[in-house]
């Protein structure tokens, strides 16, 4: 595995979890073959949080990008962005691909914000309802999970038009995911609709 494609480690070590935030907001974004669609949604997530940063001067954030082993231009599209337009993108490279969950996982491990969203690299969910969940969150300071969902449209055409083509069996997986984090951690789990 390689950080930033510079650094070669360990993917069994264990970064301490207990040190203190760097910034508000770590964005971990899986990726795998994603060359075609990575660079629109690290654009679109950049501006978002550019703009979001303009209107809330203490926010800060990092992004970083964990390649799960792509065999196409993955890296490079996200290592070109970094050198443009965000200094605060990173790129944890995966070799061999080790599945979504390994590369959210280690990407968790590897975050610095007080505050850690992970969003599909195919921009499935829009990144603008991210401020509507930080402001969710700051209000709810008992929140431990916050869980996404498009379930439930706020009358966008846009999550509209995905839930049209979202299968039942995903909205059901959704919801015994959400009891079963609840059972088993013992932790609230707020579910938030977009």
């Amino acid at each position: 595995m390689a950080l930033s494609g510079q650094k070669s480690l360990d993917i069994r070590e264990e970064w301490p979890l207990k040190q203190t935030a760097r910034c508000a907001l770590s964005l971990v974004v899986p990726a795998y073959n994603e060359e075609k669609r990575i660079g629109v949604m690290l654009y679109e997530s950049i501006d978002f949080l550019d703009n979001f940063k303009l209107t809330h001067p203490a926010f800060s954030y990092e992004i970083i990008v964990v390649d799960d082993g792509s065999k196409d231009q993955t890296v490079k599209v996200a290592l070109d962005i970094a050198r443009v337009r965000c200094a605060s993108l990173r790129v944890i490279s995966c070799r061999p691909n080790g599945g979504k969950g390994c590369a959210v996982r280690l990407g968790v491990l590897y975050s610095f914000g007080a505050n850690i969203l992970f969003a599909d690299a195919d921009a499935a969910t829009d990144i603008r309802g991210l401020e509507g969940l930080l402001e969710d969150m700051e209000v709810r300071n008992d929140c431990g999970v916050a869980v996404g969902s498009r379930n439930k449209a706020r009358g966008t055409a846009e999550i509209s038009v995905l839930l049209i083509q979202r299968k039942k069996y995903r909205d059901v997986l959704g919801k015994l995911m959400v009891f079963g984090v609840t059972l088993l951690c013992g932790v609230p789990v707020t579910v938030w609709h977009m």
